[in-house]
């Protein structure tokens, strides 16, 4: 409903913030070619949610450390990385899939009208939701990063993720980019501060 979408925003953001251009309009489009599994990203800003979508994506694809894969075994492996994502953020036995009706992803205080939810039980069933949805997610121009997020943020859920870190904080900096916590939230499921645990001596 309209209410969660003003939520999630509010854990993204720290405000009922738009998403930025180039977070809006960045699906998971793969560029084909010779390296068959690259993502393209458009503008700066969402790289490091791209990033950690194009880890997983070369570590489904890597067979004894060679990547070697046909266009269509790489988009049914970015499938496979994109539910490996949003089942590892489930804090019981369910898992949440958003995808949209709407070719592009709508304005914040539309987009209540326009998105839709699908509970999981299984990373399969959150595999065929995504699946079911690839055009939404896949779509070059279309709201994939931004479809994910959503996922991810109903899955874990937002006082989860709120508590997950060390202080307040937005997940999308002022500036557009991923927070630390963003991309440890797309790593392992929890929106961490931090990248080790205790005390570590550098120098």
């Amino acid at each position: 409903d309209q209410e969660s979408v003003l939520a999630m925003h509010r854990v993204l953001f720290s405000s009922e913030r738009e998403f930025p251009c180039a977070w809006a309009r960045q699906g998971f489009a793969l560029r084909g070619g010779s390296f068959a599994c690259g993502l393209k990203q458009h503008q700066g800003g969402p790289c490091g949610v791209l990033a950690v979508v194009q880890a997983m994506l070369v570590r489904h694809i890597s067979v004894g450390g060679v990547l070697a894969a046909s266009s269509e075994a790489a988009a049914s492996r970015l499938i496979d990385s994109l539910a490996g994502i949003v089942w590892s953020a489930r804090v019981g036995r369910l898992a949440t899939v958003v995808s949209c009706r709407a070719p592009e992803l709508p304005p914040m205080r539309e987009a209540g009208d326009h998105l839709v939810q699908t509970s999981c039980r299984s990373e399969e069933e959150v595999r065929g939701a995504i699946q079911a949805a690839a055009g939404a997610y896949t779509r070059p121009s279309g709201g994939g990063v931004a479809l994910l997020l959503y996922s991810m943020l109903l899955t874990r859920g937002l006082a989860m993720v709120a508590r997950d870190a060390d202080f307040p904080s937005p997940l999308v900096l002022p500036n557009g980019y991923c927070a630390q916590e963003l991309v440890n939230f797309l790593l392992c499921g929890r929106a961490y501060s931090n990248v080790f645990d205790g005390e570590r001596v550098v120098g």
